[in-house]
């Protein structure tokens, strides 16, 4: 078994992948762009067919969330679709509901 760590932007297989600390100190998103998606774990969560971040017992460090996901979502290519660990899975539109919590974020 192959295990290292990974650093924002290594490949791994077809994925990309981004260091977004907050939820726990190593939490990583994973982005395919064949397939148009983003696995995004706990950096965030879905609720009424967007994002929210989640709570702050949830989450080791807030602020450190914070910053990763509007740093995740300046970043990272357009994707349709967003799925994470928490909620229902966004078909469409994944990136740009994204970026709108980013926006919004204190």
């Amino acid at each position: 078994m192959d295990l290292r760590p990974v650093a924002d932007g290594d490949a791994v297989g077809a994925f990309a992948a981004h260091h977004t600390p907050g939820h726990n100190p190593g939490h990583t998103v994973f982005v395919h762009e064949g397939f148009d998606a983003a696995f995004l774990g706990d950096l965030v969560w879905e609720e009424r067919g967007g994002y929210t971040t989640p709570f702050w017992l949830d989450s080791y460090d807030m602020r450190e969330l914070r910053e990763s996901v509007r740093r995740f979502a300046a970043a990272t290519p357009d994707f349709e679709r967003g799925l994470v660990a928490h909620g229902d899975p966004l078909l469409v539109d994944g990136s740009d509901r994204l970026r709108e919590l980013a926006d919004g974020l204190r």
